[in-house]
């Protein structure tokens, strides 16, 4: 539990600095969701500070006529632009500068598997799970699945999958098609799949 003391010693900081660290943190999260779980204390205190530095810049260039309200309001705006702009764009642009100019073919993910969580599963076709008994789970028609409720499928932090499987395969190679997976009636069928039941993974893309 938080010290009371320390509540107390917060809520006496300045409003500015309270909403600089508040904005600052909404903002990493915003950065980082989905890829935060290796990180540790000194990655969140780091990165809150930087995004929050967007609100302090915002605060300190506001001409003075401008209500408080509205003034706390644009540097949260910041914040969270400034987030977007580094998830969607600045990121990915460096690592493929780096790797253009062969300064690093590495970009400090921690696995494939984390690399694969940042991707944004446009241009997903196919997936394929392999089970542990050499079953195959296929999800044969992704790229339609994409507006559909955790389509085209969701890569979950310790490894486990949710996908909509069409097609099951047995170890033998025996193809069968599902039937009732996409259903108007009664919805569409979502499957779990542990990652202690996985084998190996498959993704067809289109770039």
């Amino acid at each position: 539990m938080l010290d009371p003391s320390n509540l107390t010693a917060l809520a006496a900081l300045p409003w500015q600095l309270q909403l600089v660290l508040g904005s600052g943190y909404i903002a990493y999260l915003l950065a980082f969701v989905g890829i935060r779980h290796t990180h540790k204390a000194a990655d969140t205190v780091f990165g809150t500070l930087a995004f929050g530095l967007f609100s302090l810049a915002t605060l300190a260039l506001l001409p003075a006529t401008v209500h408080w309200i509205a003034g706390a309001a644009l540097a949260i705006v910041a914040a969270l632009c400034a987030a977007i702009i580094w998830r969607w764009i600045v990121r990915r642009q460096l690592r493929k500068a780096l790797r253009w100019s062969g300064y690093s073919w590495a970009d400090d993910t921690p696995s494939a598997w984390d690399r694969l969580l940042e991707c944004e599963y446009k241009g997903v076709t196919q997936l394929s799970v392999e089970l542990d008994d050499g079953r195959y789970l296929h999800s044969t028609e992704a790229k339609r699945l994409e507006k559909l409720p955790y389509g085209p499928f969701v890569l979950g932090t310790s490894g486990d999958i949710l996908m909509y499987v069409d097609q099951r395969e047995s170890a033998g190679g025996e193809v069968d098609q599902v039937d009732g997976v996409f259903d108007d009636a009664w919805g569409d069928l979502l499957t779990y799949i542990p990652a202690g039941n996985i084998k190996a993974l498959s993704i067809r893309l289109k770039s």
